[in-house]
């Protein structure tokens, strides 16, 4: 079924292409090797505190030989400059496939939800929240119309929703605050094993003119980069020919001796984004794939909030 509900439609959009999946029956659990439900957000306290936030579920199904279910979640503390994560693993467990919506659950930590209205519990290192996070505009379907093949091999379906609405309670250390704020959300599925191993860097902005810009390159090479664009209900491709990312500010983890920038300078077309993180150490060491995932500013021709991914930095 090609059919995507008005909630995803892309029409005011020049040349459209038509999408290659259907929503809100693929927000649900698909038979696929690996998938993922990606939250990251940036959030404020009725004190005014700003937090960035990372709750993401992994599911593995490798050709049958691995199966798992896993939850990260991370909390940036901006003003404290603290970064607190768990990652947790439900070995041989799989979530149940729903018709259009998702239950994911490990241990005391859970994404519940489905057509853009998902709730966030999660419970670690003396922090906990429960969040209610909820779609706003339209949905950006990924490589143009949600599905794209690799040259290194596989492929993946991926469509965002990029500014969602949250509202909820946020404990740290035993107080407890109310917070709001602003999420991005990725759902990402296919043969995507050869791509996760390879690396890459992410790039998610939420910029204050009312666009949201999403950008990728391989770690290992320019075999893939792009991105897009949303700009109202308009999403476009970016073009790679027009991308550019230098890089700087390198950082190198204690933990780890992995090293990872800290400040972009991004130039699509005639604009320029300097990105930049908020705090060195955001990095998720795990031993599936350790990572790199930050909260950041947005700086330049126009100012905004980000969160970068950097994975396959590690060797």
């Amino acid at each position: 079924d090609s059919s995507v509900d008005s909630a995803a439609a892309t029409e005011p959009c020049p040349d459209a292409p038509e999408p290659a999946l259907s929503l809100p029956a693929d927000d649900a659990m698909h038979e696929e090797d690996v998938e993922w439900w990606y939250w990251t957000g940036h959030l404020q306290d009725d004190e005014e505190n700003e937090y960035g936030f990372e709750h993401v579920v992994f599911v593995f199904q490798v050709g049958g030989v691995y199966e798992a279910t896993s939850i990260h979640m991370a909390l940036t503390d901006i003003g404290a400059q603290d970064h607190r994560f768990e990652v947790l693993y439900a070995h041989g467990e799989l979530p149940e496939i729903l018709t259009d919506s998702f239950v994911l659950e490990v241990e005391d930590a859970s994404a519940i939800g489905g057509n853009g209205s998902d709730v966030l519990v999660a419970d670690f290192e003396d922090v906990s929240w429960n969040l209610a996070v909820e779609n706003q505009g339209a949905v950006m379907l990924q490589h143009g119309d949600g599905y794209h093949d690799y040259e290194t091999g596989g492929y993946t379906y991926y469509y965002t929703r990029p500014r969602m609405q949250v509202s909820g309670s946020l404990s740290v250390d035993g107080e407890t605050r109310e917070v709001t704020g602003e999420a991005w959300f990725d759902h990402q599925y296919g043969e995507l094993t050869q791509v996760s191993s390879d690396g890459w860097d992410w790039f998610a902005l939420q910029l204050d003119d009312g666009r949201e810009i999403m950008i990728f390159l391989n770690s290992t090479g320019s075999l893939l980069h792009g991105g897009s664009i949303r700009d109202g209900d308009c999403v476009t491709e970016i073009d790679p020919s027009s991308l550019t990312v230098q890089e700087s500010n390198e950082w190198i983890s204690e933990e780890t001796g992995c090293s990872y920038p800290q400040k972009w300078e991004i130039q699509i077309g005639e604009e320029n984004f300097v990105i930049e993180s908020l705090l060195d150490d955001q990095e998720l060491p795990n031993s599936y794939n350790t990572y790199w995932e930050g909260a950041a500013t947005v700086q330049g021709d126009q100012t905004g909030k980000a969160y970068v991914e950097l994975a396959g930095q590690c060797d």
